[in-house]
C-alpha cells in the first residue's frame, strides 16, 4: 500500500502541471484575494513554500502543510497592507488529533475601503453618488495527516463570499488539495498543492449598461455574467543545506501554475538560528512587477512574530505580518 500510495503521488505531481499549462491564460478570474498570499513566512522566501508548509497559516498555502504542525493547538493571525490601501487578511488554527491527523479551521477576507460610486446622466453628466465598498472572504476547514512516515496529504472545503456594498454579492465554495513527500535522500521533500477547485460564481440581480447612442444615453438591465474562481497549482521542493542543532538553512523552490497568468518560478531561503531568529530571503521570477521577497521571525516559547517585505516594482511595496501561537 505504501508503494501504491508514493507512485501514485509521483505520477499526479508530474502529469498534473503539464494538463494546467494545457488551458487557456486568456481572461481574467474573479474572486481574486484569493491569489493574495497572506503568509510572511512564505512571502520572505519569495513564494516558494510549498515544500516548507507548515503552521496555522499553512491551510492558506498548502493543507498538507497541516500535518507537519506538531504542537497540541496552534493559532496564527496574519495581515497585509496591500495596495491602493486594501487590507488583507486571514486567521488559522490547527488542533491535533492524535494518530488521526490534524484538522484545520481558516477565515480569510479583503476589505476594499470607501471607493466613490459614480452614474451617468444625459442631462447632468457624470454624477457622484456616495461610496461603496468591496469586501470578500473564504472560510474553511481542512484536514491532513500522514498515511506514511513519508507521505502525507490534505484536503480542505470553503466558501467563497464576495458582497459589493448595497448593490449585489456572489456565493460559491472551492476545494483545496495538496501533498507532502519525502524522498528519503537526506531531508529532499516534493510537494504540491492545488487550490480552488471549484464552479463558476456568479453575481446576483443586475446592473445598468450605458450605451451611447448618437447624443444620447440609453441604459439597460442586464444579468452579470458568471466567472471561474483564480484555480492554481503549486509544485516545489525543498532541503536543508546545512542541518545542526543550533543552526539551520533551508533552500526552496516552487513553480506556481495559475489559471488566469502565465507560469513563474520562484527561489527562496530561510536561515534559523538555535530556533528563535529566522532570516528569509527570495525571488519570483515571471511577475510583471518586482518578484523580491524579504523577511525575518522571531520566536519565543510560545509565541512567534514574522514579517515580510515584497517588492512590487512600480507599485508601492508591501509589507505582511503575522503572529503565531502554540500550546
Amino acid at each position: 500500500m505504501k508503494r501504491v500510495l508514493i507512485i501514485l503521488s509521483i505520477v499526479f505531481l508530474i502529469t498534473l502541471p503539464n494538463a494546467l499549462t494545457a488551458q487557456s491564460k486568456v481572461g481574467t478570474a474573479g474572486a481574486n484575494f484569493l491569489a493574495v498570499p497572506i503568509n510572511p513566512v512564505a512571502m520572505g522566501m519569495g513564494g516558494a513554500y510549498v515544500a516548507v508548509a507548515d503552521g496555522p497559516l499553512s491551510s492558506f498555502w498548502n493543507i498538507a502543510g497541516v500535518a507537519n504542525v506538531k504542537d497540541n493547538l496552534a493559532t496564527g493571525f496574519g495581515y497585509v497592507n496591500y495596495v491602493a490601501g486594501i487590507n488583507i487578511g486571514g486567521f488559522g488554527v490547527v488542533k491535533k488529533l492524535g494518530l488521526r491527523g490534524n484538522i484545520a479551521f481558516f477565515v480569510g477576507g479583503l476589505n476594499s475601503g470607501s471607493m466613490d460610486k459614480y452614474s451617468i446622466s444625459q442631462d447632468r453628466g457624470i454624477i457622484n453618488e456616495g461610496t461603496f465598498t468591496y469586501s470578500s472572504e473564504q472560510i474553511g476547514i481542512g484536514f491532513a495527516r500522514y498515511f506514511t512516515d513519508k507521505f502525507a496529504s490534505g484536503v480542505a472545503v470553503k466558501l467563497i463570499h464576495e458582497s459589493v456594498s448595497g448593490e449585489t454579492s456572489s456565493l460559491g465554495f472551492a476545494v483545496d488539495v495538496g501533498t507532502y513527500f519525502w524522498t528519503g535522500f537526506k531531508s529532499l521533500r516534493i510537494a504540491m498543492s492545488m487550490q480552488n477547485i471549484g464552479p463558476d460564481m456568479k453575481f446576483s440581480g443586475t446592473y445598468k449598461q450605458y450605451i451611447y447612442s448618437g447624443n444620447e444615453v440609453v441604459t439597460e438591465d442586464r444579468e452579470y455574467n458568471s466567472y471561474p474562481i483564480p484555480l492554481n497549482f503549486r509544485l516545489g521542493a525543498a532541503m536543508e543545506i546545512i542541518d545542526q542543532p543550533d543552526k539551520r538553512l533551508t533552500v526552496s523552490v516552487e513553480s506556481n501554475h495559475p489559471s488566469d497568468f502565465d507560469q513563474t518560478f520562484a527561489v527562496g531561503a530561510e536561515f534559523a538560528f538555535r530556533n528563535m531568529l529566522y532570516l528569509r530571503g527570495g525571488y519570483n521570477f515571471g511577475l510583471d512587477l518586482g518578484g523580491l521577497g524579504l523577511g525575518f521571525g522571531i520566536k519565543l516559547k510560545s509565541i512567534s512574530f514574522d514579517y515580510a517585505y515584497s517588492d512590487m516594482g512600480e507599485w508601492p511595496d508591501v509589507h505582511r505580518i503575522s503572529i503565531n501561537f502554540v500550546k
